[in-house]
């Protein structure tokens, strides 16, 4: 006879509840995950994480493109690729995913559940499947649900020329010319990457800096080759209005009277935790007006055999890696020790991509920390890439006294890898000169680390050193006007 009790249950399939689910049944554990059959009714990736990465893979995958995503003639890329090719390629994408972490969660031990849950007690939990209702009980619950994107009131989204984004995968075909309202993360890579594709893109957000949280002349370099790529950014820009305009075009207005139109705009302004469904008050919780679960440092909920991780967690834990937080809250749940990973990297699925490891420049000089910098162009390698398109930029972080390294931060098609190239050095403390030792069968790698580190000896010893690049170069025409694709009005 089946049995529904279970000693952790978790609600979601994200990174951080997969994680958790995979380290309690190590621990010997009864593990029960419940998740939805599928989150579309296409089978698209809707969600924050997996539809900007899949799209990225699957512009790679097209017939045209080189192994880094940019289309050899991006001026034929609209013609050539087409959004029904690039759905097929998401859907098989997203399936291989899908089996993949199923068969891993299986393996582990851990049962899946195939149904929309819903609490119906503090210790029991209602799975509703197309015709039946399963009731199971659990000694700790994890919540690890995912998101759905912020919608304004006073937008009329149609999933036609005005989307957000999870309609903006659902696209019949690619647009000429795309607004997006918001910069951040999510704003940024869907910007690049249908940049990539050839549509004219115009980014429009009301803060002067993008991507805060990332050092800002890597941030400059990959504006630098999206402006390249016809791309406007509208900063200190604020969005009063939207609407359409006949059948296929849609128009925003601007703080300023301007009026900005498009094929389609995209609206890239936030996410809610998608906790609507699983009747939180039934369990002692509440949610607040952006769906999220307060939890403190261990991942514990006010409720103590409840958890959550991952976009659904609000303040203070939004930041930190959603697998790491699984781990911690089921070695929290078990009375298990738990050892952080200090040495957390980044990746931005942009085309090219930027990454980083480790501690920016602003955090150590908050710290006040006595550091200095190493900087190398990618393109400059013998054995790297020659084109400034698929070039990019290392920036190496350390003490000017030990010489240890504090951080790494790269753009590049290959800045996700070349950062994690470094990690073995950052997990021992190493130094820049152990960076230059760490084996590597990929010349390019180590030749960009070596002059990373020899630029970083050279301004620690007092030698004048070149400018690689102009960061007024980079940061002119910030707000700059529109390509033809994304007309201006008065």
């Amino acid at each position: 006879m089946q049995s529904n009790q279970y000693n952790l249950t978790v609600i979601g399939s994200g990174p951080g509840g997969r994680s958790a689910a995979i380290a309690a049944a190590g621990m010997h554990k009864r593990v029960a995950l419940v998740t939805p059959q599928t989150t579309a009714r296409d089978g698209l990736p809707p969600n924050r994480t997996v539809g900007p990465k899949l799209f990225r893979d699957a512009i790679r995958a097209c017939p045209g493109c080189s192994s880094t995503g940019v289309p050899e003639d991006r001026g034929a890329a609209r013609s050539r690729i087409t959004m029904d090719e690039l759905q097929r390629r998401l859907v098989v994408l997203r399936d291989r995913e899908r089996k993949a972490a199923t068969h891993r969660l299986q393996h582990s031990g851990v049962e899946v559940l195939i149904g929309a849950p819903r609490f119906v007690g503090p210790h029991r939990i209602e799975v509703r499947q197309s015709r039946t209702r399963r009731t199971i009980t659990s000694d700790y619950v994890l919540v690890a649900t995912d998101t759905v994107p912020s919608r304004r009131g006073h937008v009329p989204f149609d999933g036609k020329c005005i989307c957000d984004t999870d309609e903006i995968l659902r696209l019949d075909a690619l647009p000429n010319s795309l607004i997006v309202v918001g910069a951040g993360v999510i704003g940024i890579e869907y910007a690049t990457l249908f940049a990539t594709l050839g549509v004219d893109v115009v980014v429009v957000d009301m803060r002067t800096r993008l991507l805060d949280a990332w050092d800002q002349e890597i941030v400059d370099s990959l504006l630098h080759v999206s402006r390249a790529r016809g791309m406007g950014f509208r900063l200190g820009e604020e969005v009063i209005g939207v609407d359409r305009i006949g059948a296929d075009r849609a128009a925003v207005e601007l703080a300023d009277e301007e009026r900005l139109t498009a094929d389609v705009v995209l609206f890239a302004t936030g996410h809610l935790g998608d906790t609507n469904t699983l009747n939180l008050q039934a369990a002692g919780l509440d949610a607040d007006d952006r769906g999220r679960l307060w939890c403190h440092e261990d991942q514990q909920s006010w409720v103590p055999h409840i958890y959550g991780v991952g976009d659904v967690v609000g303040f203070p834990q939004q930041r930190v890696d959603e697998r790491e937080q699984g781990l911690r809250a089921v070695c929290a749940a078990f009375r298990e020790p738990f050892r952080a990973d200090t040495q957390r990297g980044y990746e931005l699925f942009t085309i090219p991509e930027i990454a980083m490891l480790g501690h920016s420049s602003e955090q150590l000089t908050d710290w006040d920390v006595a550091f200095e910098v190493g900087v190398a162009q990618l393109r400059s390698s013998a054995h790297g890439p020659k084109d400034a398109e698929t070039g990019g930029l290392l920036k190496l972080f350390f003490q000017r006294a030990s010489r240890q390294l504090m951080g790494i931060h790269c753009s590049g098609d290959r800045a996700a890898e070349i950062v994690n190239n470094a990690r073995g050095v950052m997990a021992v403390a190493g130094t820049i000169d152990d960076l230059c030792q760490e084996p590597t069968n990929d010349r390019s790698i180590a030749e960009s680390y070596q002059a990373a580190v020899a630029d970083g000896l050279n301004r620690l010893a007092g030698i004048p050193i070149k400018r690689l690049y102009s960061r007024a170069e980079h940061r002119s025409g910030a707000n700059r006007q529109p390509t033809s694709g994304a007309a201006t009005t008065r």
